[in-house]
């Protein structure tokens, strides 16, 4: 007879047990995926600061995420921090070697601290990795391109 009722009383427990997201936001923790979600979307709007303490909390939820690593860097060359900038570059690729937008990136920030033999190693790296072309090879290409131009005049 137990049995029989179980399948009742489980339908008569989930009837009026409260939703676990119905309580409101206390306790709910954001995923990291949506954090870096958030995160791209402020650094659109040039809100690197914000996008900074997202992708902070991103980090702590997945510390091995090289995407996280990747737009930490990204957000500190945009605010001038180029010291944490190139450490985030640098762990970015230490976890994904081929993360092409991290080598970009480096290779931007190599530019900025006019290191312009390590923007060409970058650029290289990303010649083998898109050998028919590919967005991140044509940026930096532009980017090495804007730079001599500027520089040797």
């Amino acid at each position: 007879m137990i049995n029989k009722m179980k399948p009742l009383l489980l339908t008569i427990a989930l009837l009026f047990s409260t939703p676990a997201w119905a309580a409101g936001s206390y306790g709910y923790e954001p995923s990291a995926s949506k954090l870096v979600s958030d995160a791209k979307k402020l650094i659109k709007k040039d809100k690197y600061e914000r996008a900074i303490k997202k992708l902070e909390k991103a980090n702590k939820e997945e510390p091995d995420n090289a995407d996280v690593y990747n737009y930490l860097g990204f957000a500190h060359r945009k605010i001038g921090d180029y010291d944490n900038s190139k450490t985030y570059y640098k762990k970015a690729l230490s976890i994904q070697p081929d993360h092409k937008l991290a080598l970009e990136y480096q290779g931007e920030l190599f530019l900025r601290l006019d290191d312009v033999q390590s923007a060409q190693s970058n650029l290289a790296k990303l010649k083998l990795l898109c050998p028919s072309g590919c967005d991140e090879l044509a940026d930096l290409e532009s980017a090495i391109s804007q730079y001599e131009i500027i520089n040797t005049k």
